[in-house]
């Protein structure tokens, strides 16, 4: 009996032992498959998303390209666009060149049966061009104010000029003094002395006087003449051009003064006063020589 109970507790020990044990496997089968379900899951996802990842930089990729391929084509087009215009430009320039070319050539023609209408005068400096002369827009005057004769905005043309008589300015006391201004082709005498006389912008004008206490003075005037029959202590010539100074009788001493001035004569007696008068025309340009700390003019 003893042995039977022994054995029949073993069996059912045996069989418990069994039991759990298949209960352990089924469990561990159960618990494992879930597991690698589990892990499986994770993965896919990583790797879809680094599909996507993939994908969005490939997109980003191909997007960049596109963009820089519109843009090189964008300067190519400007690039071409400049070249036109440069291109054209250069016809216009060459097509200008070739007009201003066949201009001067008919301006040569022009010139050569017309001949020059101005010169080089000394110095480097030219004479301005003969042009048509505008009458002043203000009416001329000739007054006596205190003790100044005014005569300003007198013109005349060349043909006028010539026809016209001469503006007569009577000196009642010394102490007057004139002042011709913006005259055109106008002649003016003088009859007595006075303290100065002024030529302003005159041309073409000529000024006829007795005596000068002061002296007689232009300024920018052109091709005008003084000529006096008294005494004049001085002449003063400032920025004027072809202007000739004249005395009929002998004068103990005239001093001649020229500031920027161009053809500039002198004329007066000579010694015998039977000769005609002397002209001696004055140099525009001057040398001087430093010697011994003395400036020395030179003829």
């Amino acid at each position: 009996e003893g042995e039977g109970e022994g054995e029949g507790e073993g069996e059912g020990e045996g069989e418990e032992e069994g039991e759990e044990g298949e209960e352990e496997e089924v469990k561990e089968e159960q618990e494992k498959p879930k597991k690698v379900e589990g892990e499986g899951d994770e993965e896919e996802e990583k790797e879809e998303v680094k599909e996507e990842q993939e994908k969005e930089t490939e997109e980003e990729k191909k997007e960049i390209e596109t963009e820089n391929g519109e843009k090189a084509a964008e300067k190519s087009k400007v690039s071409e666009e400049t070249s036109d215009e440069t291109e054209g430009e250069r016809i216009v320039s060459e097509e200008n060149t070739k007009k201003t070319g066949e201009e001067n050539v008919e301006s040569e023609e022009k010139g050569e049966g017309a001949g020059e209408e101005s010169k080089e005068n000394e110095g480097g400096m030219q004479t301005k061009e003969k042009k048509e002369k505008k009458r002043p827009s203000k009416e001329p005057q000739m007054k006596l104010e205190g003790s100044k004769w005014i005569i300003s905005d007198f013109f005349f043309s060349d043909n006028e000029g010539e026809s016209v008589k001469p503006l007569v300015v009577e000196v009642g006391e010394l102490k007057q003094s004139l002042i011709v201004s913006f005259c055109t082709n106008v002649t003016v005498q003088v009859v007595g002395k006075l303290t100065s006389i002024v030529l302003n912008s005159c041309e073409n004008c000529t000024l006829v006087a007795e005596s000068v206490v002061a002296n007689i003075e232009l300024v920018r005037c052109q091709s005008s003449s003084i000529s006096f029959t008294g005494t004049v202590p001085q002449v003063c010539v400032d920025k004027s051009s072809s202007i000739s100074i004249s005395t009929s009788s002998p004068t103990p001493s005239l001093e001649v003064v020229s500031s920027l001035v161009q053809d500039l004569v002198v004329k007066y007696p000579a010694a015998d006063a039977v000769s005609e008068l002397q002209v001696v025309e004055v140099p525009s340009v001057h040398r001087y020589q430093l010697v011994e700390n003395k400036l020395r003019h030179l003829q």
